[in-house]
């Protein structure tokens, strides 16, 4: 399973909740920044999300029993917002791999969770640590984060979200047979029913 992601998306942290309450654990996790992806999408008009959405989305999170968290607003059109994190990821699976799972969980949780800065060079460098790499290589990854090489590569993870022409975060393929996006619009799609359905 390819999981296309946010870290500061409620919508990509709602879908990376439940698809851990069902214990799934082969996923290719893909680092993207919502706000790039969108207007690549020529959506540039859905990047903010409102907050009636925000309030249904908390509804929804409350109706499946997830986290009590509170669902704040996040300004997507500040051009690093999280951009950084979003590098910091991708530079992860690239080093990394194995320890990819636990990154994406703790930023998950320090953002959404512990209500934690994710984005500055202090806070990866704690990341680091807490996902087990010494300070050496903690030091090293933080200032290669956003390196030429690093940055490419995750704007090719960008652009692979982008061909799978998808008008929202988060983005679920399996067996490379593209399947329904994990949608925003919580009036229309359930987004546990769509998850059972996507899960054996």
């Amino acid at each position: 399973m390819k999981f296309y992601f946010d870290i500061t998306c409620p919508y990509s942290f709602t879908g990376y909740q439940i698809l851990k309450s069902k214990n799934v654990t082969d996923i290719h996790f893909k680092p993207i920044v919502r706000r790039k992806f969108l207007t690549k999408r020529g959506r540039k008009n859905t990047i903010p999300i409102p907050q009636d959405e925000l309030h249904l989305l908390q509804k929804f999170r409350e109706r499946h029993h997830l986290n009590p968290v509170a669902l704040k607003p996040t300004d997507y059109n500040v051009p690093d917002f999280s951009h950084r994190s979003s590098l910091f990821l991708t530079l992860i699976s690239r080093r990394h791999p194995a320890l990819l799972p636990s990154a994406v969980d703790l930023a998950f949780r320090r953002y959404w969770i512990e209500n934690q800065d994710t984005n500055h060079a202090f806070s990866l460098m704690k990341m680091c640590r807490l996902v087990g790499l010494d300070l050496a290589e903690s030091d090293n990854l933080v200032a290669q984060v956003e390196s030429r090489e690093n940055v490419l590569a995750a704007n090719a993870c960008v652009e692979e979200a982008v061909d799978l022409e998808k008008d929202s975060t988060p983005i679920v393929e399996i067996d490379g047979e593209e399947q329904p996006e994990i949608v925003k619009k919580l009036d229309h799609f359930d987004l546990a029913e769509l998850v059972k359905k996507l899960i054996p």
